[in-house]
């Protein structure tokens, strides 16, 4: 009797719809996964690591919108602690942003 062993790829190893992500040395999705990135992290690493293969400029102000949302999402939840917070989402934050 013989048995036929089928063997899966690695979803890593396909791209639907081009090559700008799987002939990277380490793709964006394994490096925000890896670095438990939430997802507007995700993708503004996203755009900024393929812009030069696919979205060109456009990637970039991509990038960058999805930044300022990210400094929106964060600038909010600062504004819920409590007074007196002196936790790590403080880090980097300038007074007179």
């Amino acid at each position: 009797m013989n048995q036929v062993f089928q063997t899966t790829a690695s979803a890593l190893t396909t791209q639907v719809g081009g090559s700008h992500y799987k002939d990277m040395a380490i793709q964006p999705m394994e490096y925000s996964m890896a670095n438990k990135l939430d997802a507007c992290q995700h993708t503004a690493i996203k755009y900024v690591t393929r812009f030069r293969q696919k979205g060109g400029i456009q990637d970039l102000e991509k990038a960058k919108h999805v930044i300022d949302m990210l400094i929106e999402f964060e600038r909010e939840k600062l504004a819920k602690k409590p007074e007196g917070f002196d936790g790590c989402s403080n880090v980097g934050m300038e007074a007179s942003e």
